[in-house]
């Protein structure tokens, strides 16, 4: 398998990766152009943080989640960790509980794609 392949994604996976990239950007109600931009904000940071954990937790390869996000493979690597570490502490941040949101998002990913197999 050359580079190449890794990099450009299937459409399957673009067509996932795009579906939960909504599904975060609707839950804490950005634009999905959001998580793929610049920004720092907290209010982007998180979302965008939840939506790579998510993509690598579905199991998509990690420098296929970095090309969808337009960042570079560390920064997925360093998402997860964040995530993880979020979780972990039980962190609350902007009134959103890390843990709480991430289950809730989890199970409208699931109920999506099951919507999708009918």
């Amino acid at each position: 398998m050359n580079k190449e392949n890794i990099l450009k994604p299937d459409e399957f996976v673009v067509q996932q990766t795009e579906i939960i990239k909504s599904i975060v950007a609707e839950y804490y109600n950005i634009n999905v152009s959001d998580l793929d931009g610049k920004s720092r904000k907290l209010a982007i940071v998180i979302p965008r943080h939840i939506a790579i954990y998510l993509c690598r937790k579905s199991g998509y390869k990690l420098l296929v989640v970095a090309a969808s996000f337009n960042r570079h493979y560390n920064i997925v690597t360093r998402s997860c960790c964040v995530v993880r570490n979020l979780v972990d502490v039980n962190a609350v941040i902007a009134e959103h509980n890390i843990k709480n949101d991430l289950e809730a998002l989890k199970k409208i990913i699931e109920n999506k794609n099951e919507i999708r197999n009918d």
